[in-house]
This record gives C-alpha cells, sequence and structure tokens, in this order.
C-alpha cells in the first residue's frame, strides 16, 4: 500500500506538466493573433529588457472604421478626421463639445449626437460650416451651427450640392447669413429645425435667407425660423425652379427697412405650402413670381405689408391654388 502514492504523485505532476504546456501554447497562439491586429513595442533599458509593453491605438480605430462606426473624440480628435476615415454609410458618433471646424462631406454617412449635452460647431467664414457634394445619403442629428465671427453676410451654415440625399433634424443654426443652401439637384428634408438670425448686415444685392432651394428639391416641417435683419434683400425661405413641401412652420421676419422682403419668396416653382404661421413687419408674407403648380392652403399670414404678392415670370403661369389663408 505504501507504494502506491508515489506512482500516484509521480502521475499527477506528468499531468500537471502537460496542461501547463498546453496552456503555453494557447497563450503562445494567443499573442500571435493578437499581434495580427496591435503594435507591439518593447521599451528596452541596458542590455535586458527591463521595459514594459506598448499598444498603440491606432488599429482600433481602423478596426471600427471597418465596422462603419467611429467616435469623436475617443477615436479621432476631429469630426472631419472621423468623417475621412469612417466608410461609406457609416456612423460618426460626436461626444458634447465645442468644434471648431468646416467641414466637407463627400460620401455616405451619418454625423449623430453621443449625449446629452449639446454638440456645437463654430465654423470660420472662408467657407459654409458644412459643404456637402455628391454624397449619397447623408444623415445630420443633433448639431447646433454658429459662425465664429457673427453678422457677416457671407457666412453660410450647411451647403449641399448635386447628387446628394440630406436629412437634418433637432438641430439650430444662430446667426448665420444663409443657414441652409440646397441647390443643383440636391434633396433635402428638414425637421425640427431651428433658425434664428438677429441683425445681420446689410449688403447691395445680398439675399439674407434661413433656407434657400435653387433648381432643388425639399422638405421643411416642425421647423422654426426667425429672422431680423436690413439687408438688401431677405426672405425666411427662398425657393427658384425647385419642388417644396413647406408645413406646419413658425416663419417670423422682421426688417429694417421696406426693399423687397418677404417670409417666403416663391419663383418658378412647385409644391405645397400648409399649416405654417408666418408672421412679418415690414415685409409681405408670401411672394410668388412665376407658379409650376403650387398649392396654398391653411396657413396663418400675420403682416403690414399684405398677406401675398403675386406676379407671372417670363417662364408663364402655371396652376396656383391659394385657400384658406
Amino acid at each position: 500500500m505504501k507504494g502506491i502514492y508515489p506512482l500516484k504523485s509521480l502521475r499527477f505532476q506528468r499531468t500537471r506538466k502537460r496542461k501547463v504546456r498546453i496552456v503555453a501554447k494557447v497563450f503562445i497562439l494567443a499573442v500571435v493573433l493578437i499581434g495580427s491586429f496591435l503594435d507591439v513595442e518593447r521599451e528596452t533599458m541596458g542590455s535586458g529588457f527591463t521595459g514594459s509593453i506598448a499598444i498603440k491605438e491606432r488599429n482600433f480605430s481602423t478596426l471600427k472604421a471597418q465596422m462603419n462606426t467611429v467616435q469623436v473624440p475617443q477615436d479621432f480628435d476631429s469630426i472631419q478626421a472621423a468623417i475621412d476615415a469612417v466608410s461609406s454609410g457609416g456612423v460618426v458618433q460626436i461626444k458634447p463639445g465645442l468644434y471648431e471646424e468646416n467641414l466637407l462631406i463627400n460620401k455616405s454617412l451619418t454625423l449623430i449626437k453621443d449625449g446629452f449635452d449639446s454638440i456645437v460647431i463654430k465654423s470660420k467664414p472662408t467657407a459654409p460650416a458644412i459643404t456637402i457634394e455628391n454624397a449619397g445619403t447623408v444623415n445630420l442629428q443633433g448639431i447646433n451651427f454658429f459662425p465664429i465671427t457673427q453678422n457677416l453676410v457671407q457666412q453660410k451654415g450647411i451647403v449641399a450640392i448635386g447628387e446628394t440625399e440630406l436629412t437634418i433634424r433637432f438641430s439650430k443654426f444662430f446667426e448665420f447669413a444663409l443657414s441652409l443652401e440646397i441647390k443643383s439637384g440636391a434633396n433635402a428634408s428638414i425637421q425640427n429645425v431651428d433658425i434664428v438670425s438677429v441683425g445681420i448686415l446689410s449688403a447691395d444685392e445680398e439675399r439674407i435667407s434661413g433656407i434657400r432651394f435653387e433648381n432643388a428639391e425639399g422638405r421643411i416641417e416642425n421647423s422654426r425660423i426667425y429672422l431680423t435683419t436690413d439687408a438688401e434683400y431677405s426672405n425666411g425661405v427662398f425657393s427658384k425652379e425647385s419642388t417644396i413641401s413647406i408645413e406646419n412652420n413658425a416663419i417670423t421676419l422682421f426688417q429694417g427697412n421696406s426693399e423687397i422682403h418677404s417670409a417666403l419668396f416663391l419663383v418658378d416653382s412647385k409644391g405645397i405650402v400648409m399649416a405654417n404661421d408666418i408672421s412679418t413687419q415690414n415685409a409681405t408674407g408670401i411672394t410668388i413670381s412665376g407658379s409650376l403648380g403650387l398649392e396654398i392652403f391653411d396657413n396663418i399670414i400675420s403682416t403690414d405689408l399684405g398677406p401675398f404678392t403675386i406676379s407671372q415670370s417670363n417662364s408663364g403661369p402655371g396652376p396656383l391654388e391659394i385657400r384658406d389663408n
């Protein structure tokens, strides 16, 4: 009986050694796999290795971009860097904070707030806060925009050009001469957006507008536009040769002079204008210069210069229906 225990002990030691070797092989394999994704850097002191292993973070950012989701500022210091890195159709999540940038978007993506506090993008007057050109589908949500230098007639918020399908929701624009410009075939859906510009400076031949459509398509709903200015020409919404839907908005325009001003200025456009609350001082409610098919109804218009000014442009008259305003 006494010889059994040494035999059991020997078997136990052999089994334990086998387990140790298996664990060691698994560990080595894991290191090899991780090393394919991470850069491992050894810091040495003297002739022997006495330092630590430093794992670089850049490959984490690359992997997230491949997964179509990146975060600012966790993965990238700037919003533009995240836009450049994320793949087409991806999502850029932005933590609350102040970002001084002028952005360029030329691919399909989503910019969205990641948190409860505000995101503010402050832009220089040299370019729009965001230029979106032939980008496909672009979604913006929960972002506020300010110009670094206020009251400049050349300051623009977002400009969408060409083959772009833009949706912007729950965002705010403050003190821009032109907050949203949609043109050259672009299409925009503007929902729950606030536009406030007070005291924009006057300039000859400059048109101050909350939103401008030109040769484009667009829908504005559940939004607020509030402008006060003494500019040569000013409009809450300006549309030229565009298809529009303007519904359930509050549009206010206060003027410092009696030039050409109107809360809505529609030139050779078609679409629906309904259920809006329009208020002006020293300006017309709605100006129509040529209609390619407009229905205007169920709007509340409060103005000191008349609710409508209607003329025909060189393109010729089109269907125009005005009722119950």
